[in-house]
């Protein structure tokens, strides 16, 4: 309303404004102004002034100081604290009534009727967050079908890192267990040099923002059942999660598993068969993160362990070493 007000004002009336106004015209409004006036009229200019003056010294020369006890002292502070009250009471009757016509006059009863308000910063941030949300959802729904073998090993992967809460953001690991499987594991697929690293992300793309689309989509990736208890078994020994295939606790393995109509046993007895030789990173980060002194100290012990000890000789006692406190 103001912003329409201000251009009301500057299309037709301001021209006339400075069409008329003068500086002397300018000035007296400007005295006449209620807060100027009531300063005026508080001032030594007010006619009154030289009477209240002559009172106020007279007053000062004749003060009587009464005691705290003094009726008339009573009487002064309760009047005053009356007074107090009254003008709180006041302003706060104002104070409400103004509000009430300010949410009546500018709500959506009043002018708001007429000048929608402007949205917020959070409500366009999240219009256009949820816009280009649809957008990547309907780009990823276009080619949700699309895909084979490896794409569905990775989003089964995905929806079971999920489910059991542990969502693996290195993608360079599962890629490098992915690779590591032996060639039987993935007989008959035309995989060829698959980047693992980039497929695993499109399809955590996929995943992320359509995760019952990429799901329902497996049944057309995996055609045949063979297909689907590799991909299963794959998924399980990248995973490591044999018991949770064998005693299904998560809703996504459980509907995964519903959904491929395989045989669980089946797909367990290959999982174990590829963890076979499957060499866990894990192990190798851990002794290549193991200090110098302990691999001199390894060292020292099996240099020791291959060398003949001499006996000990039976007199000999021993005498216990004192240890430093604390």
């Amino acid at each position: 309303v103001s912003e329409h007000n201000a251009t009301v004002y500057k299309t037709w009336l301001r021209p006339w404004v400075q069409m008329w106004a003068q500086p002397g015209v300018a000035d007296m409004l400007g005295r006449m102004h209620p807060l100027r006036l009531q300063r005026q009229l508080m001032s030594d200019k007010a006619p009154l002034a030289p009477w209240i003056r002559q009172v106020a010294r007279k007053a000062r020369d004749q003060r009587l100081t009464l005691a705290e006890d003094h009726p008339l002292r009573k009487l002064e502070q309760a009047a005053s604290d009356k007074l107090i009250t009254l003008l709180n009471e006041h302003r706060d009757r104002r104070d409400a009534a103004v509000a009430s016509w300010a949410r009546y006059a500018y709500g959506p009863w009043g002018w708001g009727a007429w000048f929608k308000p402007a949205p917020t910063d959070e409500e366009r941030a999240k219009a256009w967050a949820q816009n280009e949300l649809a957008q990547v959802r309907d780009a990823v729904l276009a080619h949700i079908h699309e895909g084979g073998f490896a794409q569905a090993v990775c989003r089964i992967i995905l929806a079971g890192m999920v489910s059991i809460g542990s969502f693996e953001r290195r993608s360079f690991r599962l890629a490098r267990l992915l690779a590591q499987l032996p060639r039987g594991a993935m007989r008959g697929e035309p995989l060829g040099h698959t980047n693992w690293v980039q497929l695993l992300k499109d399809q955590a793309r996929i995943t992320a923002v359509a995760p019952i689309e990429a799901l329902n989509a497996l049944p057309q990736l995996l055609p045949d059942a063979a297909s689907r208890e590799r991909a299963l078994a794959v998924s399980a020994a990248v995973m490591m999660i044999e018991p949770t295939l064998a005693h299904p606790r998560s809703e996504i393995i459980e509907l995964v598993m519903g959904m491929l109509d395989v045989n669980p046993q089946r797909v367990i007895t290959q999982a174990r068969a590829l963890t076979q030789g499957l060499e866990m990173p894990e192990a190798g980060q851990a002794s290549a993160r193991r200090s110098p002194v302990k691999r001199q100290a390894k060292a020292k012990d099996q240099a020791l362990s291959r060398t003949p000890r001499a006996p000990k000789p039976a007199s000999r006692k021993r005498v216990p070493r004192s240890r430093p406190g604390l």
